[in-house]
């Protein structure tokens, strides 16, 4: 791409902050997020952790 070319913008900078950044969660919002369904649960406590 040379110098006098222009890059069309997709996004505006809030719109792009909202993809790309750590998510801002509330307490019930975190909660709700990384919840795990009974089978999920099961998984993950079945699960050996191996170093």
């Amino acid at each position: 791409m040379s110098k006098n070319e222009q890059r069309i913008q997709l996004l505006n900078e809030q719109q792009i902050d909202e993809l790309y950044h750590i998510p801002r969660f509330s307490a019930d919002g975190r909660e709700a997020f990384f919840d795990l369904n009974e089978n999920e649960k099961t998984i993950v406590t079945t699960q050996q952790v191996r170093f």
